[in-house]
C-alpha cells in the first residue's frame, strides 16, 4: 500500500494527484465568467434583479429575525425589549491562568 501513496510511483493514487494539480492550475489561471450586472441603482445576478434600497430592506429583516432568535431561543426571553449590555473593552483574559473563572 505505501507504494501506491506516494509521488512518482505510477499508481492510481499519482493518476490522482495528477489530475488535481492539472485541475488546480486550471483554476488558478482562467478567470471566470461574470455574473453580476449594475445598472445605475440596479443589480442584476443571473436571474435575480433588487435595488440597493430592496438589499437594505433584506439586510434589516435579517437583523431583526437574528434578534427575534437571539431572544426566543438563546435569552429565553421573548418579550424582552433589549440585549443585555456586554461591556467587551473591559473584558480582559489572561492566558497563563489555565483556571476556569
Amino acid at each position: 500500500m505505501d507504494g501506491f501513496m506516494v509521488r512518482g510511483s505510477q499508481g492510481p493514487m499519482q493518476w490522482m494527484l495528477d489530475l488535481r494539480t492539472y485541475g488546480l492550475k486550471v483554476h488558478m489561471t482562467l478567470t471566470a465568467e461574470g455574473n453580476i450586472s449594475w445598472d445605475g441603482d440596479r443589480l442584476s445576478y443571473h436571474s435575480i434583479r433588487f435595488d440597493m434600497d430592496e438589499f437594505r430592506s433584506m439586510v434589516h429583516g435579517l437583523l431583526a429575525a437574528a434578534r427575534r432568535i437571539l431572544h426566543a431561543d438563546l435569552l429565553f426571553d421573548p418579550s424582552a425589549s433589549d440585549i443585555p449590555h456586554v461591556p467587551w473593552k473591559l473584558l480582559t483574559d489572561n492566558p497563563a491562568n489555565a483556571a476556569p473563572s
